[in-house]
């Protein structure tokens, strides 16, 4: 069946196709500001029957999700939660201003979407810690139908493991477990040191591997690192 697109490249959000199957939103280098994000996000809950988003709101250097302004961003979370059908999504927030409680967010929503089989997050240069990217990585591991995921987090305040480059570059070789896989492999930490956190971070890694039985193909970037995963 041919998809109903709808092509969005400005913050107008009257008259909406919400029948939409396929969204694609070009925001990049728009000067959004918080309050117009909150507007526009809670729209994104009204595509009932989307199966595949994309989002482009990179660059967007006066919009400050920090602080008291991040709730723009939360309605994004609160939007995702309610595609429930949706398969695809792609979302770029390159150099946005994100912390760990808009990494936060968006782990809580997509640990929701059961349905989803294709995962593209662009989140390099922002504010995000090993704690949020922890989180998030834990989160993306729900999503058991997972087929293809690439994570993006080059340059954000992951570069606490400088000196220890086999972290960085080391392979994980994607085996599905049993169902009955320990359940200790779930990463549960709330340390607030880096260096701890960290080792949380990788062993959220390979909890993805674990726990995503259909995965196919998973790629993370961070600290001019790629990683490639192929079943």
């Amino acid at each position: 069946m041919e998809q109903n697109q709808l092509v969005i490249e400005d913050l107008k959000i009257q008259n909406l196709n919400f029948d939409a199957t396929k969204v694609i939103a070009n925001l990049s280098c728009l000067s959004i500001k918080p309050q117009q994000a909150t507007k526009y996000f809670s729209e994104f809950a009204n595509f009932k029957n989307l199966q595949e988003l994309r989002i482009f709101i990179g660059n967007n250097k006066k919009t400050y999700y920090g602080n008291e302004s991040q709730y723009g961003l939360t309605y994004l979370g609160q939007a995702l939660e309610n595609l429930i059908n949706i398969e695809n999504i792609e979302i770029n927030l390159s150099e946005s201003k994100l912390n760990n409680e808009v990494a936060g967010s968006l782990g809580s929503a997509i640990a929701d979407l059961h349905q989803l089989k294709v995962l593209q997050l662009i989140l390099d240069r922002n504010k995000i810690s090993f704690k949020g990217a922890s989180f998030l990585a834990s989160s993306i591991a729900k999503c058991v139908n997972l087929q293809y995921l690439y994570l993006n987090l080059d340059n954000n305040k992951l570069d606490k493991l400088e000196n220890n480059e086999s972290k960085q570059s080391q392979q994980f070789d994607i085996i599905h477990q049993d169902e009955n896989e320990d359940e200790n492999d779930e990463y549960e930490s709330e340390d607030e040191n880096d260096d701890y956190e960290s080792v949380y971070y990788d062993k959220a890694l390979k909890n993805i591997i674990l726990k995503t039985k259909r995965l196919i193909r998973f790629e993370v970037k961070w600290n001019d690192q790629s990683r490639y995963y192929d079943y």
